[in-house]
């Protein structure tokens, strides 16, 4: 998990950051699970997440002369067939398309004022209600609360 997680991120940050540092702009957006206060499954996953968490603080505190922004972008539970199996519908507003996270980062990449919200971990629901998007269907899944 650290491997696919936080390590791949880092070392693609690696080399994204002095392109965006050459322009003096850009927005470095890493997927991850957040929920305050609670261990998000077990520790391994937990530790991987909360990783990337930091490590996004991390680079918007060093990228912020640059004009470089870094926000970590927590989507619900992905709409797969492992998840409609096991019971979740579109219709009770718990499952999103990867189209969904999709907008919530084209919202982030389209707002002059990310740099607001840089080194923050915020919730693709969260995103949906502050830039008025929704999924490919017209609903706006609720945010995953484990």
């Amino acid at each position: 998990m650290m491997v696919a997680g936080p390590q791949a991120y880092l070392l693609t940050t690696r080399y994204a950051a002095p392109l965006m540092i050459k322009h003096r702009k850009g927005l470095i957006v890493n997927l991850t699970f957040f929920i305050k206060e609670r261990i998000a499954g077990n520790l391994y996953y937990d530790l991987a997440m909360n990783a990337i968490n930091r490590m996004t603080l991390g680079m918007a505190k060093e990228l912020k002369e640059f004009n470089v922004s870094a926000v970590a972008v927590c989507p619900g539970w992905m709409r797969t067939e492992r998840v409609t199996d096991s019971g979740f519908r579109p219709e009770d507003g718990t499952t999103e398309t990867t189209a969904y996270v999709g907008r919530a980062v084209v919202s982030l990449a389209s707002d002059s004022q990310v740099s607001k919200i840089s080194g923050e971990a915020i919730l693709v629901a969260e995103l949906a209600r502050k830039y008025a998007f929704t999924d490919v269907d017209g609903t706006k899944p609720l945010p995953f609360e484990g």
